[in-house]
């Protein structure tokens, strides 16, 4: 029986049976049947299909492009963020805005962007997200999906508040990309009904996520159902 010799780690389908045993007796010593046999057993390796499925679907740390995108569908993130827009809109004098003719008012709606996120950065989301899937919604869970997260920008931790108050505390500025994951991707579990702030090193407490918005002096606030 021939065997092929591969270098990548996976026996051709040669090697996976022995194809003499498929091949009627009668036919067995014809050297044209069985070379033709080998050949086509060569030609239509399933092999192959089932490498490039397994490095671009079945296995995570490998999959990619719309693959990955099957694996968040899974696990339950999407790969698109919606990052809030800076808007100015008409105001009067004396507040914040622009006069007449030069900027709309105000619709009640926040002016959002969708991103997509890069394979490298999205699959480190998901690796995040389905730890989140399995973990307790308690500070030392939380602390361990920040640091993988934001680890190599800075420190990133929660703060417990007391009276059902938390804190996503970050010794560094959030770019809109990674404040959308804190803030909106739903990425990160919380508590019922505890209210949480995200604190950055210019100590801006920041929009957490969409429900009944506390609108203070300090910035925004939200209370998490």
């Amino acid at each position: 029986m021939v065997r092929a010799v591969r270098t990548d780690g996976w026996h051709s389908a040669t090697d996976m049976f022995n194809v003499e045993s498929t091949v009627a007796s009668e036919y067995a010593n014809s050297p044209t049947i069985m070379s033709l046999v080998n050949s086509m057993v060569e030609w239509i390796d399933p092999t192959v299909n089932l490498q490039q499925f397994y490095r671009m679907l079945w296995n995570i740390m490998t999959a990619q492009g719309s693959f990955l995108d099957t694996w968040g569908v899974i696990i339950g993130i999407s790969r698109n963020l919606q990052i809030p827009v800076s808007v100015t809109y008409f105001g009067f004098n004396g507040s914040v805005g622009a006069p007449f003719n030069t900027a709309p008012f105000y619709s009640g709606a926040s002016v959002t962007t969708t991103y997509s996120i890069p394979d490298a950065d999205y699959l480190q989301l998901l690796l995040t997200k389905a730890l989140a899937n399995i973990s307790a919604t308690v500070i030392p869970s939380l602390n361990q999906m920040l640091q993988y997260l934001f680890g190599a920008y800075g420190t990133a931790y929660v703060a417990d508040n007391g009276n059902m108050v938390m804190t996503y505390v970050f010794d560094f500025v959030l770019t809109p990309v990674q404040y959308a994951i804190v803030a909106t991707s739903g990425v990160f579990p919380h508590p019922t009904g505890v209210l949480v702030d995200i604190q950055t090193a210019a100590d801006v407490p920041l929009l957490a996520e969409t429900g009944d918005t506390l609108i203070t002096e300090s910035g925004l606030d939200i209370l998490l159902g």
